[in-house]
């Protein structure tokens, strides 16, 4: 018997533009991050470390801070990368 089990999401998700949480900051090609906590708990265990290797702005460290999950991320772009550091704990707060 296997150990991997098979990964559970909504049929769905829906998301506003307008949330306080995607408001929060601008950037160019960001993701809600009440979009991307059905994948990070659907593809991880607890305990697990997620990993971005094209962080960005930050969301999906700040989807994972917000639901227990310690993350590491990748950014080339120092400008994302300082951008980043300010958004993950407020935009984790505000989910």
């Amino acid at each position: 018997m296997s150990n991997i089990r098979e990964p559970e999401l909504p049929e769905s998700i829906e998301v506003k533009r307008t949330d306080p949480v995607y408001m929060a900051h601008a950037y160019l090609t960001k993701v809600p991050v009440a979009a991307i906590v059905p994948f990070i708990e659907a593809f991880t265990e607890p305990g697990q470390l997620v990993l971005d290797p094209f962080a960005g702005s930050g969301s999906t460290l700040a989807a994972a801070l917000a639901v227990g999950y310690d993350g590491v991320g990748v950014e080339l772009d120092d400008a994302y990368v300082a951008l980043a550091r300010q958004a993950i704990p407020r935009l984790a707060r505000l989910t």
